[in-house]
């Protein structure tokens, strides 16, 4: 009986301390910044195999025969991987933030959230950085100038048209420019008037540019490529941004940003304001080239003759109504104003109204 006591003594004395490591259990919930939870979030015990995945609420329990304090890793595609030192068992909070620029999540290739370097399409992304690093202060378009694949026509001293593939011409493109899924062909006149539109570069979070056609996602004549701009939300970038530009031929430009949530951020707004002018580009009537080009522009507006037939007769001058003369305003201007509200009323629903 003495000895059956001793063995007994040594068995619980030697699986004691696993016994007791094994009770370590740690616990917690993973989310994006906006308080989203992370479902298949990877958390894993620094120097160890043990690890598991976050469930569709952003929750995970590990048992660990590992002491405290503890390091644990938690990493998630698009974000950046978290290292959280563990010092007791009470539940914790977890908040990634946005991933690098190799990991970057795009939308604009398939029309979901995917990895850039998984993208089934070449895509180019700019990032709001590399838009105040370049001459995108003046106009967000001019930051596109080296991205590859991309041409930009100054057609005036504010107006640029973008062209893929050399398709394009004065008033028309085969590009499809998106702000937020929201088309930037103006209604009616079926062209991008850049120098119109809301754009507002200190909104701007990135610009994905996707080369090849996009009929099957975004739509008839989208033939040559996809440029979308993606702007900041209040909920990520709240506050208020202002921008003062001033350069060559009195180019001006002014702008203001302002954007706020409630605190549980199931609302939110913004409000961007922009205002621009200067000095465009004329042609000279005494140089040789520029005569050329100016003498191409009609002086008068003529009403067209019908033939026989009933239908216009192209090769005639038709009867003059009046003369145009050519006068060239070297002066130019132009502005913008637009509001958006943000609703969230749960996880993975957003609604946003917009105008301007």
């Amino acid at each position: 009986m003495k000895n059956i006591t001793s063995v007994t003594f040594f068995l619980a004395f030697l699986f004691l301390p696993h016994i007791l490591f094994s009770q370590n259990t740690i616990t917690g919930n993973v989310k994006d910044p906006f308080g989203n939870p992370l479902f298949g979030a990877n958390v894993l015990i620094q120097g160890t195999t043990e690890g598991t995945t976050t469930d569709q609420y952003g929750d995970f329990s590990i048992q660990t025969s590992q002491s405290l304090p503890l390091n644990i890793d938690i990493s998630f595609i698009g974000y950046e991987t978290l290292v959280y030192t563990v010092y007791d068992l009470n539940a914790i909070e977890i908040n990634l933030k946005p991933g690098n620029e190799f990991d970057e999540i795009i939308v604009s290739a398939s029309r979901k959230a995917e990895k850039l370097q998984e993208a089934p399409a070449a895509v180019s992304v700019i990032s709001a950085r590399q838009l105040s690093q370049s001459g995108g202060s003046i106009s967000p378009l001019r930051a596109l100038i080296n991205t590859p694949g991309v041409d930009l026509q100054q057609q005036t001293g504010q107006r640029i048209n973008i062209a893929l593939r050399g398709g394009s011409s004065v008033f028309s493109t085969n590009v499809f420019p998106l702000l937020d899924y929201r088309s930037l062909i103006s209604p009616g006149l079926e062209y991008f008037d850049s120098q119109n539109s809301p754009l507002n570069t200190i909104d701007l979070e990135r610009i994905e540019v996707v080369l090849g056609p996009g009929s099957a996602l975004y739509g008839p004549d989208v033939t040559t490529g996809v440029i979308h701009f993606i702007s900041k939300d209040p909920f990520k970038y709240a506050g208020t941004t202002t921008e003062l530009v001033y350069g060559e031929r009195n180019t001006f430009k002014a702008a203001m940003r302002h954007a706020g949530h409630n605190k549980k951020e199931t609302f939110g707004y913004k409000v961007n304001f922009r205002y621009g002018s200067g000095k465009d580009f004329t042609l000279n009537p005494d140089d040789p080239e520029d005569k050329k080009i100016l003498d191409t522009f009609k002086t008068s507006i003529n009403r067209s003759q019908i033939n026989s037939d009933g239908n216009v007769d192209t090769d005639a001058t038709g009867i003059k109504l009046f003369d145009v003369p050519q006068t060239q305003k070297e002066d130019y201007w132009a502005s913008a104003a637009n509001a958006s509200l943000y609703f969230r009323p749960k996880n993975g629903m957003e609604i946003v109204t917009a105008g301007g």
